[in-house]
């Protein structure tokens, strides 16, 4: 309804008396009524996708312990190592950067990538040429390349060491716990779970945070592997992300009005893989509400061009993306590894304050290995 502002006069008979009432129509903007019928033009158009329901069919699919590899050393770990007989032989050496043990008699010695009986059996052989019928001892004392990392609004994001069975609602509270802020003279929580989301092995997780934290579901409260990378964003950064086929894909602080076109130009343009369909992935990762936009379609203005709300992804899949849902995992990870740039550099910039200093890696801070130890 397109109004101008007029008064409307009521006159009621009441008791031989006249009463005279003005009311004031409401007013609506020519531009909000647009707003408003291109936004019921988009309604029931979104599908909602309940990826939680997927994560104890993902959690099956990974191998079991039972079936599971014997473990396999990595750069980091530290071991301690010993010839039976010979007096002063035990040594503690880690595996160092190039995946080598340096240890007396023998020197170096590759170790990542092997087992403990086939480094074992390497060391007995290597020590024949000094010694009759060695015997040595390896034992591991510190799994140092078994680590996860947590980063966001957490008291103390970083990496940690993975010892034993190590839970999400673990993880979280040996870092501290969700990190509190002051707004407006109130203490509240900077975390947005609702965007929140665990990274393992090239994929996103379908963990309801939310559903774990402040819900109790047990089932969210997932076992931990080495490698797993858990992100959880700030509740008040206010912003849209623009990512996928674009040729800068990035964050953009959210204002008063945006669209898709308009968020898409601040990512210039199309990447040559793109599609011509355009993911909008709006509400939380868990459960997420996805629009489905036809971009030739919006251009030529056969279809309106959807206005975007504080939080939403705009995705742009590449053509080989047919079904919806896997765009759908393809954005969600996107966004994961975004948040988890972002996160890393915020971290980096509170522990390093002469970060402007270009030979400065950009490193998140984990367990130190120890220099290798040369007898």
């Amino acid at each position: 309804m397109k109004t101008s502002n007029h008064f409307l006069g009521l006159v009621i008979g009441c008791g031989g008396r006249m009463l005279l009432v003005l009311c004031l129509a409401s007013v609506i903007n020519p531009v909000q009524a647009q707003d408003a019928e291109v936004q019921a033009e988009l309604s029931g158009l979104g599908v909602r996708f309940d990826r939680s329901a997927e994560l104890a069919e993902r959690l099956e699919a990974s191998p079991s312990p039972a079936v599971r590899e014997p473990y396999r050393l990595g750069i980091g770990d530290i071991l301690g190592i010993s010839v039976y007989g010979q007096a002063e032989s035990y040594r503690e050496v880690s595996i160092d950067p190039n995946g080598d043990i340096h240890y007396l008699l023998v020197g170096s010695v590759p170790a990542a990538g092997r087992t403990i009986d086939e480094l074992r059996n390497d060391l007995g052989e290597r020590f024949k040429r000094h010694l009759r019928f060695p015997l040595v001892s390896v034992v591991p004392l510190e799994f140092g390349s078994q680590s996860l990392t947590i980063l966001g609004q957490v008291s103390y994001p970083r990496t940690y060491l993975l010892e034993g069975n190590l839970r999400l609602a673990d993880l979280i509270a040996l870092a501290g716990g969700l990190r509190m802020g002051e707004f407006r003279n109130s203490t509240v929580e900077l975390a947005d779970l609702e965007h929140a989301v665990l990274l393992r092995d090239g994929e996103a997780l379908p963990v309801d945070f939310h559903a774990l934290l402040k819900l109790g579901a047990a089932e969210h409260n997932v076992l931990l592997k080495s490698g797993d990378l858990v992100v959880i964003p700030s509740s008040l950064m206010k912003n849209v992300f623009i990512l996928g086929e674009v040729n800068f894909p990035r964050s953009y602080g959210f204002i008063d009005r945006i669209t898709v076109l308009q968020l898409l130009a601040e990512g210039r343009g199309l990447g040559p893989r793109a599609g011509r369909k355009i993911l909008v992935v709006r509400g939380a990762l868990a459960q997420p509400e996805v629009f489905e936009l036809n971009l030739d379609r919006v251009l030529s203005g056969r279809d309106p061009n959807m206005h975007l709300r504080p939080g939403d992804i705009v995705y742009v899949p590449e053509r080989r993306f047919e079904l919806l849902k896997d765009a759908l995992e393809a954005a969600v990870l996107a966004f994961g590894s975004s948040a988890a740039a972002e996160a890393a550099t915020q971290v980096y910039e509170e522990v390093a304050p002469d970060s402007d200093l270009p030979e400065r890696p950009i490193v998140v801070p984990g367990a130190p290995v120890p220099a290798p130890s040369v007898f």
